[in-house]
């Protein structure tokens, strides 16, 4: 299987820098990709960066030509959202009801078109720079619903209504791109940048793993001790792309889905329930360097926390309703039963647990074009919005969240590092908000 955009993007370039380590160096060893420092690293890892933040933009350029220049902006009281956009977002509702519904703005369940309180339909409802708010800008309850409802948008890509929200001359988005507060008010980052954020992780480290087909592939050499699952790089993109976190349970809807992992798999503080078979790894005398990325099998790992439930695919959910209706009941009947289950569809992978299988093969590309789809998307609305997002500096924050554990973080025997971390003074206009230090590759 070939990288995405592997024409224009050189993984090539950033995987000969890595190598396979496996789990047998010390007590507190981990499986992982690491750096080989070499001499022309920091060199050629940063060409890379540029390189992939040239294809984003250009394919940017592409999606712009799609769309008119400007657009009129809407009275505060118009209906910004269609009822047709509101149907197609409707069913991942059901992941915010509970904050929704503890600021009067939904019902317990909505899974209806009224059900969505048409507050949230009027362009009113993005444009908090008002003097009227009782809160600031982009502060509580009723920022909360709607950066939520927001986040849904760049996620099933509804570019027309998000260029109506960010050209309107009252729009403040890019004060929202990476700090914001919770629902109650708490000092929580909820911006909106968790969606391209977590898009990039997996795209990088899903992109980096293709290159080394001795960990996925049967003919080249994979087995149970050298299987891309076992990596830390790998452990580590699944977790922060599905852990359970108010500021980014909208973001990690559709990665959750493609991992098949459950909302409350992973949760935001490393904790594991005492009963759990491994939750002694949780005891920094036996694990050093924060959670236990690499040390265990993969179906071990996704167990730490909380026991592994099963995900039902399309296919499970289709034979459980020919089963059904093989019973001779009525199809309004099944569907009804089906609906109080809520049995429907949550995993996409044929073979669970495995995206790098040959049977995943077309879903491990869907997924990866559309995390690549959400790259350009937000670089167009950076543009809507006259900015610029970082994009080689968010690539190297998430190359290094992936691969800068263990021998990465020391110096190598010739004294070469990985990289360097330097905190310039927070710059407080555009995106570069989100960056609290630039990562140099030595």
């Amino acid at each position: 299987m070939a990288c995405h955009q592997s024409h224009n993007i050189p993984w090539s370039t950033l995987a000969s820098h890595f190598r396979y380590s496996p789990c047998i160096r010390y007590y507190d060893g981990r499986a992982d990709l690491v750096p080989k420092f070499k001499e022309s690293q920091g060199k050629e890892i940063h060409y890379f960066l540029g390189a992939l933040a040239k294809t984003i933009a250009a394919h940017a350029v592409d999606e712009l030509a799609r769309h008119p220049e400007r657009v009129e902006p809407l009275q505060p009281e118009a209906t910004i959202l269609s009822s047709n956009v509101v149907k197609r977002i409707t069913p991942s509702l059901l992941h915010i009801t509970k904050d929704l519904t503890i600021h009067g703005y939904s019902a317990s369940a909505p899974e209806e078109l009224g059900r969505l309180h048409s507050k949230l339909t009027k362009t009113n409802a993005y444009l908090h720079a008002r003097a009227h708010s009782p809160w600031n800008a982009w502060d509580g309850p009723e920022a909360f619903a709607s950066i939520e409802i927001f986040k849904l948008l760049i996620i099933y890509g509804e570019m027309d209504t998000l260029q109506h929200i960010c050209q309107h001359p009252q729009a403040a988005w890019t004060e929202c791109w990476d700090r914001h507060r919770d629902s109650f008010g708490d000092q929580n980052t909820c911006g909106w940048a968790f969606v391209p954020r977590l898009a990039l992780k997996a795209y990088l480290g899903l992109n980096l793993i293709l290159c080394f087909p001795a960990l996925w592939d049967n003919g080249s050499g994979r087995s149970g001790e050298s299987d891309y699952r076992r990596t830390a790089c790998y452990q580590r993109t699944v977790r922060d792309c599905t852990k359970a976190e108010l500021s980014h349970n909208i973001a990690a809807l559709p990665h959750r889905q493609f991992f098949g992992v459950p909302e409350k798999q992973f949760g935001w503080y490393a904790i594991s329930r005492q009963d759990r078979k491994h939750a002694y790894l949780f005891d920094k005398d036996v694990v050093k360097g924060g959670y236990p990325y690499g040390v265990l099998p993969y179906m071990d790992f996704l167990g730490l926390e909380t026991e592994v439930v099963h995900m039902p695919s399309v296919s499970d959910v289709m034979h459980v309703r020919w089963c059904l209706c093989s019973l001779a009941l009525p199809t309004e009947l099944v569907t009804e039963i089906m609906d109080l289950a809520g049995y429907r569809p949550a995993r996409r992978l044929q073979v669970p647990h495995d995206p790098l299988h040959p049977a995943n093969r077309k879903e491990l590309r869907r997924y990866l074009n559309f995390c690549f789809r959400i790259l350009v998307r937000c670089d167009v609305m950076s543009r809507w919005l006259d900015g610029e997002i970082p994009w080689d500096r968010l690539a190297a924050e998430a190359l290094v969240d992936l691969l800068g554990d263990g021998e990465s973080r020391h110096t190598a025997k010739h004294g070469r590092r990985f990289f360097e971390r330097t905190y310039p003074v927070p710059e407080r206009e555009g995106f570069t908000t989100l960056d609290v230090h630039d990562i140099t590759f030595l």
